[in-house]
């Protein structure tokens, strides 16, 4: 993934537009009796580009009954000794 977001951000700078490379962690389950992998098997990462278009503001399009957002976070702390 590392490659492609560089090559979308370094064509989209060509063109003039502000573009960012940006990266974060997925939380993976380990399949049974294996141990969970801190890092290797959890990274993803995506071009971001400021174009100017002002996002909707508190507006969600659903119908009702549908599935309610939950978003939580799990870290382990690695020293680098």
């Amino acid at each position: 993934m590392l490659a492609e977001s560089t090559v979308a951000v370094a064509g989209l700078r060509a063109m003039g537009l502000a573009a960012r490379y940006v990266s974060g962690y997925l939380e993976t389950t380990p399949p049974r009796g294996r141990p969970r992998m801190v890092g290797a098997d959890a990274s993803h990462a995506w071009a971001s580009v400021c174009t100017g278009v002002a996002p909707l503001k508190g507006v969600i399009f659903a119908d009702a009954g549908e599935g309610v957002m939950e978003v939580a976070v799990d870290m382990i702390r690695v020293d680098r000794g």
